[in-house]
């Protein structure tokens, strides 16, 4: 079979495989059998995130991992991206997820960890391995991503990306079910730690606000260049990307 992801972009891969990363993918089908309808628009990270990724294609021994393996519906819709977009025989995949099905998606190239990511000893047994890309679209509780990238940054290799996907739950309607009882939102933290880095740790009214529980996840400045925002999602850089 002929290998198209060379020619093809991250976004159309995505659509390809019904990824909900992409400008469009398919919606869980109302009955049993029926085919997926493709809706008009997904999140639309891939066209934004290929501008970060695309120089990871031809790295040696490049390890992504990935926090949530999608809906039982829909499993593996992301893993089949990253195996087909990254193509070295040495790119390794790791997944984590709290549902045993997940273990399915276990190949030569993927690894599944089951778990629970709201809790500190699994999160702290993935970090046992050096990521150079890591993807945090697991529960979008803000309590889950701020742990996560509390203890999971410290794996990241020099140069590498952190993503946190699903930050409108900070947002609306959706925060009263996504705080679970955390005393700041996911946004407010990174935007703090935006502040940071934007003045080099000069002191800004936005951190006023700032509480003691983000200041974990606000030390990591140092060892940041860049924080991006786009709809929906955060990219992060660590230092020796650009």
């Amino acid at each position: 079979m002929k290998d198209t992801s060379a020619i093809l972009t991250l976004d159309e891969i995505g659509i390809a495989c019904n990824t909900d990363k992409s400008s469009r993918s398919r919606s869980r089908p109302d009955i049993a059998g029926e085919v997926p309808k493709l809706n008009e628009s997904g999140h639309d990270y891939l066209r934004k995130y290929e501008f970060f990724l695309n120089r990871f294609r031809d790295k040696s021994s490049f390890t992504l991992l990935e926090l949530g393996a999608g809906p039982d519906w829909n499993i593996g819709a992301s893993a089949r991206l990253w195996q087909q977009y990254f193509t070295r025989s040495d790119f390794k995949l790791r997944i984590a997820d709290i549902k045993e099905s997940a273990i399915r998606l276990n190949n030569e190239s993927t690894e599944v960890l089951v778990g629970d990511l709201g809790k500190r000893s699994f999160l702290l047994e993935i970090s046992e391995g050096a990521h150079d890309v890591i993807i945090d679209d697991a529960s979008h509780f803000w309590g889950h991503q701020l742990l996560a990238l509390r203890i999971l940054f410290k794996s990241l290799n020099e140069g590498g990306i952190y993503i946190i996907e699903d930050i409108h739950t900070s947002f609306g309607k959706m925060r009263e079910r996504y705080a679970k009882n955390a005393s700041r939102d996911t946004y407010s933290v990174l935007v703090s730690l935006a502040t940071l880095i934007a003045g080099k740790g000069r002191t800004h009214p936005i951190l006023e606000s700032a509480q003691e529980d983000d200041f974990s996840p606000i030390k990591l400045w140092r060892s940041i260049e860049s924080v991006t925002f786009i709809n929906h999602s955060c990219i992060i850089t660590k230092n020796g990307f650009y």
